[in-house]
């Protein structure tokens, strides 16, 4: 993980990033201010979540803004640091013996007064399972983290992946998917579960039990059908399942929901208001749709937007979070998590987390309750997205990290394997991967087969054989990929 100095002042503006799911759109503008603290300030959006940083640093901490009317195809950066560990030995206290004493000619024996032994104690120190990380939260648990790595019903396979809305998984389109899938190297979908805007694809249960208008929309009818076709053809399936930017909930239940102190109005931004992550009620609303759809025979949830919105600390001020026990974010979004696995694992299912890729290379959480430690722990995925049209100029040396896939992805993903390493039972890597060209980055490239391959190859090269392509439209080229 490169470290440069600190004083290096960069910018970029990035705009018009492509959405996920119901395609909404979104706009990223991101900034950096080094001041005396070493702190960066970041504005950025998501769609599976998007987010662009221009500062390359491993010992830095990192804010995050949130930017209102705007629209996204992708996500970020990471990176890594790692404290060496002090371990303290045993003490053994040793023994005591009085010797012997004999008197005369006569032998009247030998007479000891024994032998006195205090013993030996080891004195064993407690594992600190935070000394590699540079800014652990005192809320949050990082000791090793009991998974169940596989299921025999649901064996992990090296998910090669592409994302898919449920408009398309609803259409005939989806048949093209699956030609391409059967023609490649490719061998999973990423489906929209749970949307940006709060609908989900099939009619739930939980649903009508929490949010009845989140059924509002439903596109495939019939789940049972469209699951069968999945397991014909052998697809490995990821629902997707946007978790605290939950407009439909939010309006529903504006007592819960991030708001503003001063109105009580619900906090808006990023195209939707937003719940809060404190809210356990919401935890078990996603939890609930993720059983559902591990009922009709998905294999493993992804959880997206699992985070706080990025309002930064000037505004956090004005907000209520619904926090009334003073928790940190990450607290909030580390329990979350770890109920949600004490729910889904049960199910023979794996739980994925999509996170900024920039994630891993801040110390702290970037003020959105993401840090990397914190959720590798507790996760059978990370998903970093580090789309390279996402990095700012002179990442890892790069003058436009867009022109140069493979030596981005490589970075990037060096960065989170460091991440990793700073825990006992981290979470396998799978990376998502850019499948778009973004015309709105300054000195950009066309993406074709040599860029969608570079990406790939960068990740095999660091023993990474998952990952998983986004394309808002899901325009895919059969090219692009392996063909088998």
């Amino acid at each position: 993980m490169k470290k440069t100095a600190i004083g290096l002042i960069i910018t970029m503006l990035l705009s018009m990033l492509v959405a996920c799911g119901n395609n909404i759109d979104e706009v990223n503008e991101v900034s950096v201010d080094l001041n005396t603290d070493n702190n960066i300030a970041i504005n950025n959006t998501e769609g599976t979540g998007a987010e662009s940083t221009n500062a390359e640093s491993t010992d830095t901490e990192t804010e995050v803004t949130e930017t209102e009317d705007t629209e996204t195809e992708g996500t970020e950066t990471e990176g890594t640091e790692t404290e060496g560990t002090e371990t303290e030995g045993t003490e053994t206290e040793g023994t005591e013996t009085e010797g012997t004493e004999t008197e005369g000619t006569e032998t009247e024996g030998t007479e000891t007064e024994g032998t006195e032994t205090e013993g030996t104690e080891e004195v064993t120190e407690p594992v600190d399972y935070t000394a590699k990380i540079s800014k652990p939260y005192d809320d949050v648990d990082y000791t090793p983290f009991e998974k169940i790595t596989d299921f025999p019903n649901n064996p992990k396979i090296n998910v090669k992946g592409v994302y898919v809305t449920a408009n398309t998984a609803a259409s005939e389109r989806m048949d093209d998917i699956i030609e391409l899938i059967n023609k490649t190297e490719l061998n999973a979908v990423v489906i929209d579960v749970k949307n940006d805007a709060g609908y989900i694809t099939f009619h739930s249960e939980a649903a009508e039990k929490y949010v009845p208008n989140a059924n509002k929309y439903v596109l495939i009818k019939d789940m049972e059908a469209f699951m069968a076709k999945m397991k014909e053809n052998d697809i490995y399936t990821i629902a997707r399942i946007v978790t605290f930017k939950s407009p439909q909930y939010a309006q529903l239940y504006p007592e819960r929901a991030i708001s503003y102190k001063s109105s009580g109005n619900v906090y808006y931004a990023d195209k939707a208001y937003w719940a809060s992550p404190f809210d356990e009620e919401l935890w078990k609303y996603n939890v609930e749709v993720a059983k559902e759809a591990i009922e009709y025979g998905f294999n493993e949830i992804q959880f997206d937007y699992v985070r706080f919105p990025a309002t930064g600390s000037s505004l956090d001020k004005n907000l209520d979070f619904r926090n009334p026990d003073n928790h940190s974010k990450t607290y909030a979004i580390q329990n979350f998590v770890k109920y949600a696995y004490s729910e889904i694992n049960p199910m023979e299912a794996y739980v994925a987390l999509d996170v900024f890729g920039w994630t891993a290379t801040t110390i702290n959480d970037s003020g959105i309750g993401q840090h990397w430690e914190g959720m590798t722990n507790v996760s059978d995925y990370m998903c970093p997205m580090v789309y390279p049209s996402h990095y700012g100029p002179n990442i890892f040396g790069l003058p436009v990290p867009d022109a140069a896939p493979y030596k981005t992805i490589y970075e990037s993903m060096s960065d989170s394997m460091e991440r990793n390493s700073n825990v006992e039972t981290p979470a396998d890597l799978r990376p998502w991967l850019q499948a778009f060209t973004a015309k709105w980055v300054k000195g950009y490239i066309p993406y074709g087969t040599a860029e969608i391959q570079a990406q790939i190859q960068a990740c095999k090269d660091l023993g990474i054989e998952d990952y998983i392509f986004w394309n808002s439209g899901n325009n895919y080229n059969e090219k692009w990929f392996t063909q088998e």
